[in-house]
Parts: structure tokens; sequence; C-alpha cells
């Protein structure tokens, strides 16, 4: 059996000590896997069967459109939950294709084997709906990222969008400015002169891994 203290700072069991997962788990048929960087754990528009824990590692979830271009939905890492929306949903078709960005490790389970584990325990079925709750709101914050075309637009979105959640005006780079990037959509060196330009201009102090806001009613008008 796995080392269940992985589970621990994981969001579906959440507040539930190891002795206890031990436990709720010991007649859950849950399989662990492995994935290398850029293989596919989960494709786009396949049946939705099972959803899956990071235990190690991080992975991304993307989607192709017909036009070939390319828009980044989220990235996910240890602790984080993947695909258990669309399990539970009428078409239970994965939404997007899920890859391993590095080496890691990925704990599976069935629909019926979360049901079970939503049934037993309160605070597991609680987890659950949080995170299907936090779920919808970040996918609105993100539409409307995407919904703006230009790399300053989305750039001044993010800003106020984490500002809301530091002292109000530094921001710190999620791990670098490629992830930044990719989060934003758009290409690494694109993003790093149109944060040049907005700090020559004087919006922000462009210092990575911190950017500092000057003038949020400047961005605030950007948008």
């Amino acid at each position: 059996m796995m080392d269940l203290s992985v589970l621990e700072n994981c969001s579906l069991f959440k507040g539930i000590k190891k002795t206890e997962l031990e436990k709720l788990l010991s007649d859950v048929s849950y399989s662990i896997q492995s994935f290398e960087k850029d293989e596919i754990i989960f494709q786009a528009e396949e049946p939705a069967k099972k959803a899956a824990i990071v235990l190690e590692g991080r992975v991304q979830g993307f989607r192709i459109f017909h036009s070939g271009h390319q828009v980044n939905v989220s990235t996910k890492s240890a602790g984080d939950i993947i695909g258990h929306a669309p399990v539970f949903a009428i078409q239970k078709n994965y939404p997007c294709t899920v890859r391993a960005m590095e080496p890691s490790e990925l704990m599976f389970l069935q629909r019926d084997d979360i049901l079970d584990l939503l049934q037993r325990d309160k605070r597991i079925l609680y987890n659950f709906l949080e995170s299907l709750s936090t779920l919808t709101y970040s996918m609105g914050q993100r539409l409307e990222l995407l919904s703006y075309r230009g790399i300053a637009q989305k750039a001044a979105y993010w800003l106020l969008l984490q500002s809301e959640h530091t002292d109000g005006s530094r921001v710190k780079i999620p791990e670098s400015m490629t992830q930044l990037a990719m989060l934003l959509n758009v290409s690494r060196p694109s993003l790093h002169r149109e944060l040049k330009s907005m700090h020559d201009s004087g919006l922000i102090d462009y210092e990575p891994p911190v950017i500092v806001i000057k003038d949020r009613e400047a961005l605030q008008n950007m948008l």
C-alpha cells in the first residue's frame, strides 16, 4: 500500500488524518501510475471514466482547436485533483488534454469509488463540492483573461487579480516567466517585452520574481 502521508495535503482529503485515510481507502480500488515529461494523461474528448490526484510533479491542461490554436487551461501540482468534473458530467468526456510537464505520479479513482468516498465521509463530500465550486469560479476568471486579445491587457488583468490575494501591490511570478507566459497563453519573449514596456511607463516595477504595481488605476483603465 502506498504511503498515504502524501495525500494529507490533497484538497480532496483536507482535514483528514493519515490514520483515517488508511481506513477510508482500505477497500477502495485506486491505482498509481507514473508519467514521463510530455506523456498524455487524459486526452480531450475521450470518455471520462476516472479522476486523478497529482502525487508528484506537475501536469498541464490544454486544448488545441481546429484552427491549430492552443489554449492553456490550467496547471496542477502535488495535492491537486483533476478530471473530477467531467466524470460526473452528463457528456462524461474530458474537455481538454492533460499532459505531464515533468516526471509525475498520479493516483487514479474510478467514478464509483469517488461516490463511495463521498457517501462515507461528509468532509470529503464538502471538499469535493468546494473543489468543484472553486473550479467553476476559476474557469470564469480564465475566460475573462482569454477574452483580452492584447498581451498588456492580459498582464494587467492577471496582476490586478493576483494583487487581491497579496498586500495589494506586490505580486510574485509563479515559478518562472515561462510558467507565467503559459498561464497567460502568450509567448515568453512577447510577455517579457510587454512587462518591460509597462515598467518603463511607470505602471509597474518589473523585478523578477516579483512585480510591484505602481499605478493601479492605469492598469484598470487598460481593461
